[in-house]
């Protein structure tokens, strides 16, 4: 679950409007990548996403603001096909399998 309220989320997430202050940068188009999120093209052992602003038992609840000025990371997000609280969710995952801890 992705909000903008939670109490106690699992990762505190906020968006910056300039790739320079971010520590994750979502963007169409941009050459090169630091990690995939994807590498089955099957439904085979491949993880399935379900992305909501209100869900009654979450697997992982993700604050997403502009406002929180102790988040976890920064995101900034220049997409057509991807939304802010999609993104956050890729990034949770990206996280999840320890491609991002060495961030923090």
């Amino acid at each position: 679950m992705v909000s903008e309220y939670e109490i106690e989320p699992d990762i505190r997430i906020r968006l910056v409007d300039q790739p320079v202050l971010a520590d994750l940068i979502l963007a169409d188009g941009l050459p090169g990548n630091d990690f995939a999120i994807c590498r089955s093209s099957t439904r085979h052992q491949a993880t399935t996403l379900f992305v909501a602003r209100f869900v009654t038992q979450p697997d992982v609840t993700i604050m997403l603001s502009r406002k929180d000025r102790h988040a976890d990371f920064t995101l900034h997000v220049d997409s057509e096909t991807v939304s802010d609280i999609e993104a956050a969710a890729l990034f949770w995952l990206a996280w999840k399998q320890n491609s991002l801890k060495t961030l923090q």
